[in-house]
C-alpha cells in the first residue's frame, strides 16, 4: 500500500502490520526507518534483562529482575528522545506509532506490575536480619514463589509473553504488541518480495 502521507525512507517499504495491541486492542502499525530502529534498540532493552530470562527457584534475586525491569523507564525515555517526534508520527491515517507501543508498555503493562510488586518486596526487604543474605531472606518470602511465577510468566513461551518476544527481529516489538511472530513474520516477508 501507498499512503501520500508517509515520510519516505532510504531503501526500506514495511507494509502495515495489524498488531494486537496489550492483548486486546486491534490496531495497525506502519513503520518507516526511524521507528524500525527505535523499535530494534528496544527489543535489545527488553530480552536482555534478567527479568526476561527464566528465573528459576533459589536462583538469582529478584531485586535484581525488578529493579532491572524499573530501569526500562529510563531506557524508554532515551530511545524516545534519541528518535524524537518522529517515532510518534502516524504514519497512515488510523496507525498507531513506535511511541504509542513504547509509552503503553511502560504505563499499561511495566507500571502496574512493578507498583505491585516493588513496595511488597520493598517492605519485606526491611525486615532482614544482619548477618543473613539477601538471597537467603528473598527465599524466606512468603511471596517469592508468587513473583517469580509472574517473572516467569513475562518471560516464558510466547504464548504467554505479555513484556517481549525472543526472537529477534528489527521490526518487531514485543509478542503482546505485535501478536502473533509467526504471522509477522511470514506478512513482512510477503511484503519485502
Amino acid at each position: 500500500m501507498d499512503y501520500p502521507w508517509r515520510r519516505k525512507t532510504d531503501s526500506t517499504s514495511l507494509a502495515e502490520v495489524e498488531v494486537t495491541f496489550l492483548g486486546f486492542i486491534k490496531a495497525k502499525w506502519v513503520a518507516d526507518r526511524e521507528q524500525q530502529n527505535a523499535a530494534w534498540e528496544m527489543y535489545v532493552e527488553l530480552v536482555t534483562r534478567i527479568a526476561m530470562q527464566a528465573l528459576p527457584d533459589n536462583q538469582g534475586l529478584l531485586r535484581a529482575a525488578l529493579t532491572s525491569l524499573y530501569s526500562l523507564f529510563a531506557e524508554t525515555r532515551r530511545i524516545l528522545k534519541q528518535h524524537g517526534s518522529g517515532v510518534a508520527r502516524e504514519l497512515s491515517r488510523d496507525a498507531i506509532t513506535f511511541a504509542h507501543l513504547a509509552v503503553a508498555v511502560l504505563n499499561v503493562v511495566l507500571r502496574p506490575f512493578l507498583s505491585k510488586w516493588h513496595p511488597a518486596l520493598e517492605e519485606y526487604e526491611s525486615q532482614r536480619d544482619t548477618g543473613y543474605s539477601q538471597a537467603a531472606h528473598e527465599r524466606k518470602w512468603e511471596q517469592n514463589t508468587q513473583l517469580r511465577t509472574s517473572l516467569r510468566r513475562s518471560a516464558g513461551s510466547s504464548a504467554h509473553m505479555p513484556i517481549c518476544s525472543r526472537r529477534p527481529r528489527a521490526s518487531t516489538l514485543c509478542t503482546r504488541l505485535v501478536g502473533s511472530h509467526e504471522r509477522i513474520t511470514a506478512r513482512a516477508a510477503a511484503a519485502s518480495s
